[in-house]
């Protein structure tokens, strides 16, 4: 069975960075939401969050400690929280989240700046390592595992097609995009499999 300590010591995987978008059948695109990267841990009742650092941030976000799926998992994704005067998921507001002290202004900030994890890798299920399984086949266990709610989303994914992406999250002011190859397997280091394309200063498109 997956040790708790397992989990702990468990490093994310980290994109390259590169200067140019592309197009490419062995890659699928994903959004970069401009959150914050967080392992989360459930196992049995017990729910467990880390930040990319390994700081445990698990009584921030209260309202992730219920984990839509059956069976113990370990998801990796970005936490964000949506700025409710525009709609949009504002980077600054995750990270007043953290600031935050207390429980009253905790359960104050769930209210007014509720949190929603954007998930797009599943390491772990029901004590099983997946990391070791290409990157689609991850995937479609993620998607089986894992139901959404206002609280839990899978990010979207563009097949080959990194441009069209690319234009869209200009078009909703989103930080960039990344490239993973399909069947990159999950290593806790940075690895050339995941690129990550950011908008240059004064982008208007490609």
């Amino acid at each position: 069975m997956m040790k708790l300590v397992m989990t702990m010591k468990l490093s994310p995987m980290l994109a390259e960075h590169a200067d140019s978008i592309f197009n490419d059948e062995a890659y699928v695109f994903e959004p970069k939401w401009g959150g914050r990267r967080l392992i989360l841990s459930r196992q049995g009742i017990e729910t467990r969050l880390w930040l990319r650092d390994k700081n445990e941030v698990t009584r921030h976000f209260p309202e992730l400690h219920r984990v839509p799926a059956d069976g113990d998992v370990v998801l990796d994704g970005e936490v964000c929280c949506l700025d409710p005067h525009t709609g949009r998921y504002d980077p600054k507001l995750a990270g007043d989240r953290l600031q935050a002290k207390g429980h009253q202004r905790i359960r104050a900030y769930m209210k007014q700046r509720p949190a929603c994890y954007i998930v797009w890798d599943i390491l772990m299920y029901k004590g099983r390592d997946l990391r070791g399984l290409p990157l689609m086949k991850r995937r479609s266990v993620l998607e089986s595992v894992l139901k959404e709610d206002e609280y839990f989303r899978i990010t979207e994914q563009a097949d080959g097609r990194g441009e069209d992406l690319y234009r869209k999250s200009l078009a909703e002011q989103l930080p960039g995009i990344v490239a993973k190859r399909k069947d990159s397997p999950y290593v806790s280091r940075r690895s050339h499999d995941w690129l990550a394309i950011a908008p240059k200063p004064d982008s208007e498109g490609i």
